[in-house]
């Protein structure tokens, strides 16, 4: 028979006095909840081992600093509905079965503030789902060591600033898929890696702004996918690939989708950044893990849309293959690409669109022959700007002002091209 516990320990807990609810409180068979008033602040329950339990606190400050451990085996569900309902409450999930944490409604603020979310053992499937105005704010919350990790935040309930932030750690080896649909959701979110696929998608307006991704130990090899797909969604993020990752692959999708965003490549594997609408990668800066001091990995910053790579800085680092693709009309005008090689790696640029690389400022080593390769072949596609370094093979075809003086000097067989000064 299924147990109701209502107004559990209203009967011990005195406002006025202070007295709180027992040390500890031990649930027996299947477990229903339900808290009102005062109920259930500060209280400490643990539920029966191998039966269903959850907790429902619909009110303001129902649950405040209420802990609850989960059964060992079955399933755990818990719902904060009411402004401040669970504040800083602690949540141990089950050793192998389903955890399922609520966090606020349409009509609530601050449901989940600064709720603690911790894992035992392996864990079974995570799902955390927030809502309402600053439902997850200071949020620190653990998915399970292997199993399914899923988190949905819809207003601004996962939203923090630069003080605080929800943060989602993943397990060694549990996959990670965090949604945030609505504006301002996931704002200054945190997420650290682990070493299965963690998968972003920002759908809303300024959802993702300045969210963190990090890389996990020198050994995950997690691979992430992030999809910017509204307006500003991704602005000033610093997405930090896994060391190890086999591929890393951010999509910025919209108007100023991945302005300002900074992206972190893994040292091994495969790494893109796409920019696919206009102006969607302003000021983007692209590097790499410096864990290995030479990786082998390939990178790749694909500009197919109007200037949407504009005023980019582009750091390819010794051993990696680094590729940043021009093939729109002023796609990476006014850019910076820095090519380190060494003895494995090479670089390459492609300005394949009126304008698409002017103003730029290209670097490549000296005695790079045959491994840092300009690509000019449109009206004014690399005229301005600078180039240092040893430039040969160049190609500059036939147009008006295709390339600047230096990059003709290289394209033509001269000696090696000093910097000339955007005029």
């Amino acid at each position: 028979m299924r147990v109701l516990l209502a107004l559990l320990c209203l009967s011990r807990f005195d406002r006025v006095s202070g007295v709180a609810c027992p040390v500890s409180i031990s649930t027996t068979g299947p477990t229903d909840i339900t808290c009102s008033g005062s109920s259930c602040q500060n209280c400490d329950v643990s539920c029966d081992a191998g039966f269903d339990c959850s907790f429902t606190c619909d009110g303001p400050n129902i649950c405040s600093n209420l802990k609850v451990v989960c059964p060992d085996t079955a399933s755990c569900i818990i719902n904060c509905k009411g402004d401040h309902a669970c504040e800083s409450a602690t949540f141990n999930c089950p050793v192998s079965g389903n955890c399922d944490i609520g966090c606020g409604d349409a009509t609530s603020s601050n449901a989940c503030f600064g709720v603690r979310i911790k894992q035992r053992s392996d864990g079974g499937n995570f799902s955390l789902s927030c809502a309402g105005d600053s439902g997850c704010y200071d949020m620190q919350a653990q998915c399970p060591l292997e199993n399914q990790c899923k988190v949905k935040c819809a207003s601004s309930a996962c939203n923090g600033d630069g003080g605080s932030r929800a943060i989602i750690s993943a397990g060694k080896k549990s996959p990670v898929t965090i949604k945030c649909n609505t504006d301002d959701s996931c704002s200054h979110l945190k997420l650290v890696a682990g070493d299965a696929t963690s998968q972003i998608t920002c759908g809303g307006t300024n959802s993702c702004n300045q969210i963190i991704v990090e890389e996990g130990t020198a050994d995950r090899t997690g691979n992430l996918q992030v999809d910017c797909q509204a307006a500003s969604s991704c602005t000033e993020a610093f997405l930090a690939c896994n060391y190890q990752a086999s591929a890393c692959t951010v999509n910025c999708q919209n108007d100023l989708a991945c302005k300002g965003t900074r992206v972190i490549c893994n040292d091994f594997g495969s790494c893109s950044v796409n920019c696919i609408y206009n102006n969607s990668c302003q000021q983007l800066q692209l590097s790499h893990n410096t864990y290995w001091p030479t990786g082998s990995g390939q990178t790749l910053l694909s500009c197919s849309a109007a200037s949407s790579c504009i005023s980019t800085n582009f750091q390819c680092h010794p051993g990696r293959t680094c590729e940043r693709d021009c093939t729109a009309v002023q796609s990476c005008q006014s850019s910076a690409f820095n090519c380190t090689l060494d003895n494995v790696g090479m670089c390459t640029v492609l300005c394949n669109a009126p304008q698409s690389c002017e103003a730029d400022n290209l670097q490549c080593p000296v005695n790079s022959v045959n491994k840092c390769k300009i690509d000019c072949t449109a009206d004014y596609a690399c005229d301005g700007g600078s180039a240092v370094g040893q430039l040969s093979p160049v190609t500059c075809s036939a147009g008006t002002n295709v390339c600047n003086p230096a990059l003709a000097a290289a394209a033509s067989g001269s000696p090696a091209p000093t910097p000339v000064p955007t005029p």
